[in-house]
C-alpha cells in the first residue's frame, strides 16, 4: 500500500495505525506503526522515526506554502489600497450666454456650444452618477470589462467604488443637497449599486461597480 509521506493516520482498511514496539536482533526497542487490526502485507507499517522525519519535512513545506501564501495577499491587498484613490472634486456645468462650460474644482475644462441642445435653455431636468460600460456579448457572453474597482457595491469601503456629497446647482447658482434619488442598474450580477447610509458625512452616497462576466454572470 502507498502510505504517503509523513506519520500515518489510517490503514486502507480503515483501522487506525497503534505504535509498537520492535524486539528483534536487528532493530531491538525501536518503535514502529502497524494497522490497529491486522498485521500483514497491504496493511500500515512504517518506522516511528522515519515517519517523524517525514512528518517534519511536510509540516515545513506546509508552512512555507503558507508564509507564501500570507506573502501574496498582503501583495494583493497593498496592491488594492494603491489602486483604490477618491477623487475629490466639484463638478459644473455652467451656462454662459448659450454655451455650457464644464468646470471640475477650478478648472474649466472645455464647453458644449449652445446650438447642440434643444431642451438645455434654462437646466436640467434629471441628474445621474455612476458607471456604464459597452457590452458587445462576444461568443454570446457578458463582458469581463470592470465597473469602477471591479468589486460589487456591497463589498464596501476600500473596495468598491463610490460617490459621496451628491450636490446639485439650483438656479440661483447654490449647491443643494438632490431629492429623489434612487439607485437603478441594468445587470444586477454583473454590476450592482447598493444606497449608502444617510445621515453621515458622506451626505447623500452610494457603492457601485462589480466585475462583469462572473458564475452568476455568464
Amino acid at each position: 500500500m502507498d502510505l504517503g509521506r509523513g506519520i500515518p493516520r489510517r490503514c486502507d482498511c480503515g483501522a487506525a495505525p497503534v505504535v509498537l514496539m520492535s524486539n528483534t536482533a536487528r532493530n531491538p526497542e525501536r518503535r514502529f506503526y502497524r494497522c490497529g487490526a491486522i498485521s500483514g502485507e497491504n496493511h500500515v507499517f512504517k518506522w516511528f522515526d522515519e515517519a517523524h522525519d517525514e512528518e517534519f519535512v511536510v509540516v515545513a513545506n506546509k508552512l512555507a506554502t503558507m508564509e507564501q501564501d500570507l506573502a501574496d495577499i498582503k501583495a494583493d491587498l497593498a496592491d488594492m489600497k494603491n489602486d483604490i484613490s477618491e477623487i475629490v472634486a466639484l463638478i459644473e456645468c455652467l451656462r454662459d450666454g448659450e454655451n455650457w462650460w464644464l468646470k471640475v474644482g477650478e478648472e474649466l475644462v472645455g464647453y458644449w456650444p449652445g446650438k447642440l441642445f434643444n431642451s438645455l435653455g434654462d437646466g436640467a431636468t434629471i441628474v445621474q452618477w455612476g458607471g456604464e460600460i459597452v457590452n458587445l456579448e462576444t461568443g454570446g457572453k457578458h463582458t469581463t470589462t470592470d465597473m469602477g474597482s471591479g468589486h460589487f457595491a456591497d463589498e464596501g469601503f476600500k473596495k468598491s467604488s463610490y460617490f459621496g456629497n451628491l450636490m446639485t446647482i439650483d438656479e440661483t447658482n447654490t449647491l443643494i443637497e438632490p431629492q429623489g434619488v434612487y439607485p437603478t442598474t441594468g445587470h444586477h450580477n454583473c454590476y450592482n449599486i447598493k444606497a449608502g447610509d444617510a445621515g453621515s458625512s458622506w451626505g447623500v452616497n452610494f457603492f457601485y461597480g462589480g466585475p462583469g462576466q462572473n458564475e452568476r454572470c455568464p
